[in-house]
C-alpha cells in the first residue's frame, strides 16, 4: 500500500509499521532479544550491528550478552561474545526510536536478524524477550 503525507514528516519512514492505536504500539531505544549466532562471525559486546526488524534497518549497540550455562535452570553467565551455535541474550540499544514489540505481545513485529554492518552479511537472527518503554 503506498502512501502520501500532506505536511513535512520527520516521524514516518520507509518500512515503519503503521496502525491505529488499538495494538498500543510505542517506540524505544533498548531491547534485550535472544539471538542464535548463525555464521561464525562473533558477536560482541561494545560493538554496533545493523538490526533488521519487519523491513527496517537500525544501528543497535550491544551492551550486554548473558548464556543460560549448562544444566542450570536460571543461572546466567556475562560473556564478552556469542559464537557460532551459541544462543544468548543480548541487550541491545539504539541510536534512533524503533518501533518493536516483545514476542508475548505481537509475533510479527518482535522478529529480528542481526547483520554486519559493513558487509551486512547475515550473523544471527533471533526474537525480543522485552522492551525498555523509557
Amino acid at each position: 500500500i503506498g502512501l502520501m503525507i500532506k505536511h513535512r514528516n520527520n516521524y514516518i519512514k520507509p518500512g515503519m509499521v503503521i496502525t491505529d492505536t488499538q495494538d498500543n504500539l510505542r517506540s524505544t531505544k533498548n531491547m534485550e532479544a535472544q539471538i542464535v549466532n548463525l555464521n561464525g562471525t562473533p558477536v560482541k559486546v561494545n560493538e554496533s550491528y545493523i538490526f533488521r526488524c519487519h523491513n527496517i534497518d537500525a544501528i543497535g549497540h550491544v551492551n550486554l550478552i548473558n548464556i543460560k550455562l549448562k544444566g542450570k535452570d536460571k543461572i546466567k553467565e556475562t560473556v564478552d561474545s556469542l559464537l557460532l551455535g551459541e544462543k544468548g541474550l543480548v541487550n541491545i540499544s539504539f541510536r534512533e526510536p524503533l518501533i518493536i514489540t516483545g514476542n508475548n505481545q505481537n509475533k510479527h513485529l518482535s522478529r529480528i536478524a542481526i547483520l554486519d554492518k559493513d558487509t551486512r552479511e547475515l550473523i544471527g537472527m533471533g526474537v525480543v524477550k522485552s522492551v525498555n518503554y523509557k
